[in-house]
């Protein structure tokens, strides 16, 4: 490139990401280089090279394509079943009352699925963009637990899942006296019922799903337990990244974004939280996060007292 531009007397950029380069530890950073001409009155006196690290415009090139594959095929499935059901709907009239009822559970199922998807792009944009609001107060975790426990939805555990089986499925374990915590109920049920589905997704009926919750010093500790099929450690590793989807048939053959889990990571860490994972391959995957247990108000419970906790607690925020 440099005798290039020497001989053409012009400025050249390279415009893909095929040039790398080597460091001491081995590691391949891929970089943009750009020749320009270095004249002296009439005369080329030499070429200056300049090399850029561009592994974040990869990167961000890499999420766009993420995004355009994952939306497409996430997009195709129910709007397919959507077209289909509602066709048939428009050219049968003879379908009699079951065949119709069917027809169009599929299509509202299918409605919903793609309402999630949605719903979950608008989430990722409001988080990155930081306009994703909080109202933060004292939570109770049973009432949070029970409540995912008994409103599972077919939309939710996948378009062919049993909601009423799943339901069977999920156990609660409360520990004794587990006080409140310092979380936006909303966000907070919308977290455990994030690891409840993804564990139901990945664990084969009638296999049982457990969700544990205990107090741990100033902290609750709220864990997920199925016995699926488990994760390498690799794996664990990114599990909560933006469209992280293993390449396995077992993960393959189960709908997703690869959104869920970064959106949970995400809402935990705004509610000054942490979560965690351990697994094993073949051996289930135990989802944990950690919430601080909301302040006690000195003269005991009191609204106006609960009003200003929440308050404070979005300026700190």
């Amino acid at each position: 490139m440099a005798a290039q531009a020497e001989r053409e007397g012009r400025v050249l950029t390279t415009s893909s990401y095929g040039l790398h380069l080597g460091q001491a530890s081995g590691q391949r950073v891929p970089v943009s280089m750009t020749a320009a001409p270095l004249r002296g009155g009439s005369d080329t006196q030499g070429v200056v090279v300049v090399l850029r690290d561009v592994s974040t415009e990869r990167e961000i090139d890499q999420l766009k394509s993420s995004l355009v594959s994952t939306v497409s095929h996430e997009l195709r499935t129910p709007l397919t079943m959507v077209l289909g059901f509602s066709e048939l709907l428009l050219t049968r009239d003879n379908l009699g009352p079951e065949r119709s009822h069917d027809a169009l559970r599929q299509i509202h199922t299918s409605a919903l699925r793609l309402s999630r998807l949605i719903d979950d792009l608008l989430s990722v944009s409001r988080i990155e963009s930081g306009k994703l609001s909080l109202d933060l107060a004292a939570v109770d975790v049973g009432s949070v637990v029970e409540e995912v426990a008994g409103s599972l939805r077919e939309a939710e555990i996948g378009v062919h899942s049993d909601a009423d089986q799943a339901r069977r499925r999920v156990e609660v374990d409360l520990a004794p006296e587990v006080p409140p915590v310092l979380a936006d109920r909303d966000k907070l049920v919308q977290v455990v019922m994030n690891l409840v589905t993804n564990a139901l997704k990945y664990s084969a009926p009638p296999a049982p799903v457990t969700v544990r919750a205990a107090h741990e010093g100033n902290h609750v500790e709220i864990s997920v337990i199925d016995q699926g099929i488990g994760m390498s450690e690799q794996e664990c590793a990114q599990v909560f990244e933006k469209f992280s989807r293993v390449n396995r048939v077992e993960v393959r053959r189960v709908t997703g974004t690869g959104l869920g889990l970064y959106i949970t990571k995400s809402l935990v860490e705004m509610q000054q939280g942490q979560i965690w994972v351990r697994s094993e391959p073949g051996r289930g995957s135990v989802f944990s996060l950690s919430l601080p247990v909301a302040p006690t108000p000195a003269n005991g419970p009191n609204p106006a007292n609960d009003k200003a906790l929440a308050v404070s607690a979005r300026k700190e925020l």
